[in-house]
């Protein structure tokens, strides 16, 4: 019995040709294919690491603006405005007040407190 051959010599450029064309690929098409892909990678690389740099600087920013700013300005509004209103008040009433126990000041405080506030 003998063994029929087959012909295996079809190769991709062939059926690449069928479908493409016999001259879309020739060894310099190849050549010139294989270097873009080194640096389309390369390229890929440093868009990526771009985009990841964008993207920690707009989180940093949504930081900034929704948390530290506001924060900030809250703290040093309120600060101001304590100021202002103990500059206006010493203007208006020239009386000093000096706390020498804090503890009598808080049960004071306490003591006004509960006078004021109706019973439950």
């Amino acid at each position: 019995m003998s063994n029929p051959s087959i012909d295996l010599s079809y190769s991709q450029t062939s059926a690449a040709s069928s479908y493409l064309g016999a001259s879309a690929l020739s060894s310099s098409d190849n050549n010139d294919v294989e270097s873009i892909g080194s640096e389309s990678t390369e390229r890929d690389v440093d868009s990526d690491a771009e985009l990841e740099w964008q993207e920690s600087m707009k989180q940093l920013e949504m930081l900034l603006t929704m948390v530290l700013i506001p924060f900030a300005g809250k703290w040093l509004g309120r600060r101001c405005a304590f100021w202002a209103w103990a500059k206006a008040m010493e203007w208006k009433y020239p009386v000093d007040v000096v706390i020498t126990s804090k503890a009598e000041y808080r049960v004071g405080g306490i003591a006004a407190v509960a006078s004021v506030s109706p019973p439950i």
